[in-house]
């Protein structure tokens, strides 16, 4: 994910303190590297483009007050089983890549520490979690200090039901149409049929770039597969209760349509609790 950070650093270096005949000076801009600094970075970026100098500002008692703005891509593992319902725990992990936490303390300061009122993506309802201070256990047996701010995005899920779940259901609805066609009307019973499983397959195509590439079903993955194979399902029945009227059952096929409309209804109502709700 990225994120527009604007970042604030404070700590004093006593060695930076003007002797007193000159503690009337205004504050000094200085470069970054060219004082001791905590070394805090951000541990799990991928790429960071900063807008801001690598400039501090030192007062005379020697407070150092340093302030960044970049833009960053963070990483964050994300579980997409609940697409398009999901809610994704973002961490913005900051940490100091050099001193232990038995040399530098940070602290947080929770009014300054938050998000811009007027703040927005398009598509996600992003709120604000909680700032911590952690340490990291390292492989070589010595800490890391860490501060850690939680971002809490939730998904919205109107595009993805208007766009993707009604059509779908739509399609289910018009396979339905089959068993409401007397089955010795082969033509109307299989034109139907296969027209909604052309449909079926055509929609599923244009739907690639709009479902995640992960190797596990999501919800809506559930979804679509069981309206897959009611469709499916409804070609079949066709295809039985048609040759069954051919062969002069007429009235035994007329009830297996009567039948396979309430199971049909049944099994979608079960495939929108399992795939969407629970």
């Amino acid at each position: 994910f990225e994120a527009d950070i604007f970042f604030t650093a404070k700590w004093h270096d006593g060695r930076l303190r003007l002797p007193p005949e000159v503690q009337d000076r205004a504050d000094r801009l200085l470069s970054l590297w060219e004082i001791w600094q905590p070394l805090i970075t951000a541990i799990n970026r991928r790429d960071m483009k900063l807008r801001t100098p690598d400039l501090v500002r030192v007062s005379a008692d020697g407070d150092v007050t340093f302030e960044l703005r970049a833009f960053v891509t963070f990483a964050a593992p994300l579980d997409l089983g609940d697409f398009p319902f999901d809610v994704q725990q973002l961490e913005i992990d900051l940490a100091s890549v050099r001193y232990g936490p038995d040399e530098v303390a940070l602290t947080v300061d929770h009014e300054a520490t938050g998000r811009m009122d007027r703040f927005s993506v398009a598509g996600w309802d992003v709120d604000l979690g909680e700032a911590s201070i952690s340490h990291i256990d390292r492989e070589r047996g010595d800490q890391l200090v860490r501060f850690t701010q939680r971002l809490v995005a939730r998904r919205q899920s109107t595009f993805f039901v208007t766009k993707i779940v009604v059509p779908l259901s739509l399609i289910v609805f018009m396979a339905w149409a089959v068993f409401w066609v007397d089955p010795s009307d082969i033509g109307p019973q299989f034109g139907i049929a296969t027209a909604s499983v052309l449909t079926m397959i055509a929609f599923q195509f244009s739907l690639v770039r709009m479902l995640p590439h992960v190797s596990y079903l999501t919800r809506l993955d559930r979804f679509l597969l069981g309206a897959t194979v009611l469709v499916f399902l409804a070609l079949g029945e066709a295809t039985v209760s048609s040759r069954m009227a051919r062969g002069g059952r007429t009235a035994a096929a007329r009830r297996l349509d009567l039948w396979s409309r309430w199971v049909y209804a049944t099994l979608f109502a079960a495939l929108l609790v399992f795939a969407l709700v629970v």
